[in-house]
C-alpha cells in the first residue's frame, strides 16, 4: 500500500507525480496508470492530471465544501502491478488536509457615527 499526506490551503492543489518502484527501490513498471479513484470521507478532489498521458500524475485540489478548517479527505486508488493478462493492485491511500487560505481581504462594517471621544 502507498500512503501520502497532502497539506493544502483552501486556495490550492498539489500535484502528484508517482514514479513505482520494487522492493529494492529499482524503477518498476505498471501496467497502465492509476485508476478507481475514490473519495471515501471529506470534499477534496483528486483527479488525474490530464497532461500526463501515461496516467501516473494526481491532482489533489483542497476542500472547499465547507468553510470551517482544517478538513481531512480520504482518497482511495489503485495501480495494476501485474504486467501480464492478470490484475494485481496496489493500494493508493491519500489524506487530504486542507487549512484556511490566508487573508488577502476584510469585510468591514460601521459601528455608526458618535461624537468625538466618547468613551466607550
Amino acid at each position: 500500500m502507498i500512503t501520502y499526506t497532502s497539506t493544502v490551503k483552501a486556495d490550492q492543489e498539489e500535484v502528484l507525480a508517482f514514479e513505482f518502484t520494487d522492493s529494492i527501490g529499482n524503477s518498476a513498471p505498471v501496467d497502465g496508470g492509476i485508476r478507481n479513484i475514490t473519495l471515501t470521507d471529506g470534499g477534496a478532489e483528486v483527479v488525474l492530471d490530464p497532461t500526463d498521458a501515461t496516467g501516473k500524475t494526481l491532482i489533489v485540489r483542497s476542500d472547499i465544501t465547507t468553510g470551517s478548517f482544517p478538513t481531512t479527505s480520504t482518497v482511495n486508488a489503485e495501480v495494476d502491478v501485474d504486467m501480464g493478462e492478470g490484475v494485481k493492485t496496489l493500494a493508493i491511500v491519500l489524506t487530504v488536509v486542507t487549512n484556511a487560505a490566508e487573508a488577502v481581504a476584510a469585510n468591514v462594517t460601521s459601528g455608526g457615527l458618535r461624537p468625538r471621544g466618547t468613551t466607550v
